[in-house]
């Protein structure tokens, strides 16, 4: 199987997160930073997508962090809330991913994990936050 680009992306952005990730990541976040999440998105075929979010300031290498963390401010960081296109037409194909966050929302740890059954129910649950 042929590397995206994107992989390569992301596996340098995990590489750099787990060398200065355990201070990144896992340490609480300064008091003015709203959260610092690390994003994943795991397909059957073994692609791995990954991010880095931060929120207030928003940043990290999510490319759409202002949207993902004012998604996760409507539920207050809560992703079991999350349900942001609930009317959202997807196919019933089945091709699961499994989105991961891990960090902190508001000094609280976050540690996410669901199955979706393909790419566009996850989006359609959770908006622009994993749509890395």
């Amino acid at each position: 199987m042929p590397i995206s680009r994107k992989t390569i992306a992301g596996l340098s952005a995990l590489g750099a997160v787990l060398v200065a990730g355990p201070v990144a990541i896992a340490a609480q976040p300064p008091t003015q930073e709203r959260a610092r999440l690390a994003l994943t998105v795991t397909g059957r075929d073994g692609s791995v997508d990954i991010s880095t979010l931060r929120c207030g300031p928003d940043g990290g290498t999510h490319p759409a962090a202002s949207q993902a963390c004012s998604t996760l401010t409507l539920v207050n960081g809560d992703f079991g809330r999350l349900n942001s296109e609930p009317d959202m037409m997807c196919t019933l194909e089945y091709d699961p991913v499994t989105a991961t966050a891990t960090g902190y929302w508001d000094g609280q740890r976050v540690d996410y994990r669901e199955v979706f059954p393909n790419r566009c129910a996850m989006w359609s649950y959770t908006g622009p936050v994993f749509n890395i």
